[in-house]
Order: C-alpha cells, then structure tokens, then sequence
C-alpha cells in the first residue's frame, strides 16, 4: 500500500503540465496538414493539372524540403518578431487559408496555396516546440516526457493521416481532403485560443518579452510585413520547382557545414550532440 501511495501518477502535472495537451493537439493537427498534402499533391498535380508526372515529383519534393528549411526562418520569426504564442495563432490562419486556396482548380491557386501552407506549418512547428519547453523549468527530469509524448502523438495523427486520405480523396476528392484540413486549423485555432493560459512560462528567461509593448507592436508589424513578403517568393519557387531543389540541396550543405563550425564554440556535451544531429539527418 505504501508502494502505491508513493508511486509517482503516469499523468501528474508536473510530469505532463496542462499546456502539453494544447501543444499535443496543435502538433498532431500540423501533421495531418503536412501528410494531407505530401501524401496527395503529385498524384493531384499530374491528374488534374496536366502536368507531366516528372515535374509533379519536383513540387513535392520542393514542398517536403522547404517545410523543414523554412523552419529555421520561422524560428527566427517567431522569436525576434512576432513572439510564440503570435505566431501560432497568425500560422493556423495561414495554413487554413492555403488549404482553402488549395481547393481552387487552377495551376497558380495550387503554387499559392502550398506557400501559404508551407509558410504556416514552417512557422509553426519551431513555436510550438519552444512553446512545450517552456512549459518545463530548466533541467527538469520530466521535461523529456511531455517531448515524447508530443513525438508520438505526431507519429500516430502522420498514421492516420495516410491511411485515411487515400479513400477520401479516391470516393469523394482530393478537396475534400484539403477541406478538411482547413477545418481542423480552424479547430486548432479555436483550441489554442481557449486554453492558451494554460501555456505557461516556466523559465522565463527571454530578450522578447523585456521589450515595451511599442516595441513589441513594432517588431510584430515588421514579421507581419516579412511573412506577406515572403509568400510571393515561395510561390515562385514552387513555379520552378526543380530550381528550387537545386537550391534546397545547396542550403542544406551550407547549413550542415555551418552547424558543425558553430559546435567548435559550445561545450564538449553540447558539441557532440550536435554532431549527432547532422549524422542523423544525413
């Protein structure tokens, strides 16, 4: 009986904070919008746009490499510009308007609805992850837990997702899939916007939220004006898609080489961690 009473819950608060099921949700939310597409855009792109299946292989590679490149640009957004919390929100309006503009059947709605997707799901992915350790006070044992259990719920929604959109998009159509989508970002939305006090900073040590609300406004408005700004470029990459890869595969040497000079500066720990992380993602 004593065992019992002493044994620490699986779901206890400090283990499993209330903010991870917000972030658990939103995480596994961006990745049916990431499979929704990934998983369909090349069959969709030869069938209904008479493109050569090649050249649809080019677009989804482009769309699968930008939305994991892109997402140091979005850290960075969120970080310096717009603030987590913001950036989530203004990244759930931008992913469910990129799949209602996916839903269009035109060639150049198909180019501006992925850039408005990839923009989102780029911008999101960083901040909810920033957002999820903070709910953990620094050096926390649990803090590995509510990481987890966020990894695996993304893994399960990715599963679903496959399965699911084949027999969607082959009885009713591939908009329908996006429709969807577009209504489950909605729901993220409405979530995170429920239940974002429970979002709670645990170490609160960060420049951004130091700075005076004018400040604050003015580095908003300038992610805002960077983030409009950018759309355009993406959709144009995805316009030339195979010049896009080449350039994915040029920033990716780039970046990996810049991630080793920059493990010269940190301790012996740290450096072979991130010397992990680039052998991993080879």
């Amino acid at each position: 009986m004593s065992d019992e009473l002493t044994r620490p819950k699986v779901f206890n608060r400090e283990r499993f904070p209330p903010g991870v099921l917000i972030i658990f949700i939103l995480v596994c939310v961006n990745m049916v919008g990431y499979i929704s597409v990934f998983s369909l855009i090349e069959l969709h792109i030869s069938r209904h746009f008479q493109v050569n299946l090649h050249s649809a292989n080019h677009v989804s590679a482009a769309f699968n490499a930008m939305i994991f490149s892109l997402s140091l640009f979005g850290g960075v957004l969120g970080e310096r510009f717009l603030g987590y919390r913001f950036a989530v929100k203004l990244a759930c309006i931008l992913a469910a308007l990129g799949f209602f503009i996916l839903m269009v059947p035109h060639i150049m709605a198909l180019y501006w609805g992925l850039s408005f997707v990839t923009i989102a799901l780029a911008l999101m992915i960083p901040c909810l992850y920033v957002l999820l350790g903070r709910l953990y006070r620094l050096h926390d044992p649990w803090r590995d837990s509510g990481f987890t259990l966020v990894y695996i719920g993304s893994n399960i929604a990715g599963l679903i997702a496959t399965s699911i959109n084949a027999p969607i998009s082959i009885d009713w159509g591939v908009k329908y899939v996006f429709l969807i989508s577009a209504i489950l970002m909605l729901v993220a939305l409405w979530v995170f916007l429920r239940y974002r006090k429970e979002l709670v900073n645990r170490p609160v040590r960060h420049d951004f939220v130091r700075l005076r609300p004018d400040a604050i406004k003015r580095n908003r408005k300038t992610g805002i004006f960077i983030l409009i700004f950018s759309l355009p470029l993406v959709t144009l990459l995805y316009k030339f898609a195979q010049t896009a890869n080449v350039m994915m595969i040029i920033f990716g040497i780039a970046a990996f080489i810049m991630v080793l000079y920059l493990s010269r500066f940190e301790t012996p720990e740290y450096r072979k961690k991130l010397r992990v992380f680039v052998m991993l993602c080879v």
